[in-house]
């Protein structure tokens, strides 16, 4: 059933692949492009609750909020 699944996923152009991991300097990018729009909070906080579920949060990520 699973291969079937997977199959038809690939036919239809919906096939699910992993994506690459957000480096810090990639994310520090998309923090200086935030505005003040509801929007672009709505983006910071869910690059902070992130941040907060890695094993080892990294020392760059307080920066987040306060740039």
């Amino acid at each position: 059933m699973r291969l079937a699944l997977k199959h038809i996923a690939r036919g239809r152009g919906t096939d699910q692949r992993q994506a690459a991991a957000l480096t810090e300097r990639n994310v520090l990018t998309i923090r200086a492009r935030l505005g003040d729009s509801l929007k672009d909070a709505r983006d910071l906080a869910m690059l902070l609750v992130a941040a907060t579920f890695w094993p080892a949060p990294p020392s760059w990520w307080r920066s987040l909020w306060w740039t």
